[in-house]
């Protein structure tokens, strides 16, 4: 029982456009436990409006009479259930009709599953392009249809700011910057485009569609497949404990506990040492001088999840200032770390290799390329940065933002920038892997304490050394 979650029931029930209270919650305890009763009814809150009209003959409709006019139709919980219905249709000017549906019908069958969909006519976007015979709506349409990606796939548009490069009567330049929503995080995307003006009107000029064609039409790839089955005979005797697969050993090379300004977080190195594929979870916490935990967070982001055997990844565990800025006594001076592994059998795609690496003062650059048969939808890059003796420092994920397809190629472009780290701690007594010490796992594994890492040497301010690191992400697990 959580007396805060009730205290949030009116503030929640407001986000829900259809009901309204009339009263308080009531609750009532009983020996079984507590009773939440609502006292709600209905709120009309749909809306219809239209709008219908004729656009005189002129040369801009080719000289007929065109309907022009407006729709908005929004129906919340117009059968029950909490479905929505939404249609948004617009035609004011020729060549630039719109039509918004979306529909929504949460908990299917009382259940915790639920649908949402949404269709969008794309022949008003296309009438703002400089579009002649050579680059027709179905073209248009094709390509926009087989790009993919996070922000193609799976983002919402939530913002945009434009800013004029250069200009004059007949032409501009313009930098836009767009900000999307996607189940990740938000996605900053930046684009110049060139704009004419044409018989009164700004058009853009349509930028072409970057692809690469693979050299052979077909391919072959050699894997190294994984499958876990279960060895019991078929009954119903509860399963015994030697048919479950031990969880795989993971060895912590590197933990320290980072100070950037008021923030802090846990970065380190960590690999699988077994002979089983690993999905691996995190979970850091910060100390204070009274050796009290102020803080606790996962990974996030920021690792890879999916090991082969013996691969290893950079991490970092980030906290939320507040935990542990509410008073001086209260900052970390040292920090503890959970590692847990389950065996893994999906998800291990790892056909996509770097290419092309360079390095400037200040950025580094390359390629990808997908050696393998599938698409991979979102990629993902993490860069792990080292000082003068090799320790990690900083760990900074990049999601690159079109897919890369079987035999072909993407790209990124990652500049170094962020602000003075202070190393606060570089080892701690409070590492356990899988409820193990990681000493134990160290002296076991890696007497040595020595394992090598692909760095590579870069001629940066605040970082000596860095290592790149690829995470892929496959929305459709099959043959492209």
């Amino acid at each position: 029982y959580q007396e805060n979650k009730i205290k949030e029931i009116p503030e929640r029930l407001k986000e829900i456009k259809f009901l309204k209270m009339k009263k308080k919650p009531a609750i009532y305890f009983t020996d079984q436990g507590a009773r939440i009763d609502l006292f709600l009814e209905n709120k009309n809150s749909s809306r219809f409006d239209f709008l219908l009209g004729v656009l005189p003959n002129s040369a801009e409709n080719d000289g007929a009479l065109l309907i022009t006019g407006e729709m908005h139709l929004d129906l919340l919980n117009p059968f029950g259930g909490g479905r929505q219905i939404s249609i948004n249709w617009e035609s004011l000017r020729p060549q630039s009709p719109r039509l918004d549906m979306a529909f929504s019908y949460p908990y299917i069958a009382k259940t915790d599953f639920g649908a949402k969909l949404d269709f969008k006519y794309y022949k008003k976007a296309y009438s703002y392009l400089d579009a002649d015979n050579s680059y027709p709506i179905d073209q248009f349409m094709l390509e926009t249809s087989v790009t993919d990606g996070i922000v193609d796939s799976y983002g919402k548009l939530d913002e945009i700011k434009t800013s004029i490069v250069s200009s004059t009567d007949t032409s501009a330049v313009i930098d836009v910057s767009l900000k999307y929503v996607t189940p990740l995080k938000a996605y900053q995307k930046f684009e110049r485009h060139r704009t004419i003006k044409k018989d009164g009107k700004w058009y853009i000029l349509p930028t072409p569609l970057q692809y690469t064609v693979p050299a052979n039409q077909f391919v072959t790839s050699n894997i190294t497949d994984f499958h876990n089955q279960g060895r019991k005979k078929i009954s119903t005797e509860e399963t015994f404990h030697s048919d479950i697969i031990d969880r795989p050993v993971l060895h912590v090379l590197q933990a320290s506990l980072i100070q950037n300004d008021s923030s802090y977080f846990i970065v380190g190195i960590v690999q699988n040492v077994d002979a089983y594929p690993a999905d691996i979870t995190l979970l850091g916490q910060l100390y204070n001088e009274n050796n009290t935990i102020v803080a606790e967070s996962s990974e996030g982001l920021y690792v890879k999840h999916k090991l082969l055997p013996k691969e290893t990844t950079p991490f970092k565990i980030e906290f939320d200032p507040l935990t542990y800025f509410n008073i001086n006594d209260n900052l970390p001076c040292a920090f503890g770390l959970e590692v847990l592994a389950s065996v893994a059998t999906q998800d291990l795609y790892k056909e996509v290799i770097f290419t092309d690496i360079e390095t400037t003062p200040a950025t580094i650059k390359g390629g990808l390329f997908n050696q393998g048969t599938m698409s991979v939808t979102i990629p993902q890059v993490l860069v792990g940065y080292f000082d003068e003796n090799q320790r990690l420092i900083n760990v900074t994920q990049h999601i690159i933002q079109k897919n890369i397809g079987p035999r072909r190629q993407g790209f990124f472009d990652i500049t170094s920038d962020f602000s003075d780290l202070d190393l606060i701690s570089v080892s701690s007594d409070k590492i356990l892997v899988n409820g193990l010490d990681n000493a134990f796992i160290t002296r076991k594994y890696n007497p040595s304490g020595k394992t090598p890492l692909d760095l590579i040497e870069v001629e940066w301010l605040k970082s000596k050394y860095v290592i790149l690191t690829l995470n892929n992400y496959i929305g459709n697990p099959g043959k492209f």
